[in-house]
């Protein structure tokens, strides 16, 4: 088991830190036919001048166009392409939710399955009296989110 890149502490701020910078992203969404032949059509350009632009056949602009659209074409790919076109190509990963509420949503996930396996235990032991009690989850979610943040995605 490795160490941690980054204490606790230094995860949380980082996590605060693209949660805010990704709250003011909007990317619009990839048009059905995809960005290449989107902006290549509106720039009133052929596949061939295309592909002479970025020394790859008409055909090869066809086949890296469907590419697009299938989710099968290569950053590098599309780099040329957009240079080609005068764009500037943008990637990034927009989580679903806040990184933040990830961390927490997985906390609490580990939290409740560590308390179950310890309620199962003192079951399977006659010790029913206190299960509830045995691990509090506030307790248990905190020590995964600080002392066993390095473990949380095991």
């Amino acid at each position: 088991m490795g160490r941690p890149v980054f204490s606790a502490d230094m995860a949380a701020l980082k996590r605060r830190q693209i949660d805010e910078r990704l709250a003011i992203v909007s990317v619009p969404e990839r048009p059905n036919e995809g960005w290449i032949r989107s902006i290549r059509l509106a720039l009133g350009m052929t596949a061939a001048q295309l592909g002479n632009r970025m020394r790859i056949s008409a055909q090869s602009v066809t086949d890296m166009e469907q590419r697009e659209r299938t989710g099968r074409v290569t950053i590098a790919r599309l780099e040329l392409a957009a240079k080609a076109l005068n764009c500037e190509l943008k990637t990034v990963i927009i989580p679903r939710v806040s990184l933040d509420k990830t961390v927490q949503d997985q906390a609490d996930l580990k939290a409740r399955s560590q308390k179950d396996e310890v309620t199962h235990t003192m079951r399977l032991e006659a010790q029913s009296e206190g299960v509830d009690d045995a691990l509090a989850l506030s307790r248990a979610r905190e020590a995964w989110l600080t002392r066993d943040l390095a473990r949380l995605w095991d």
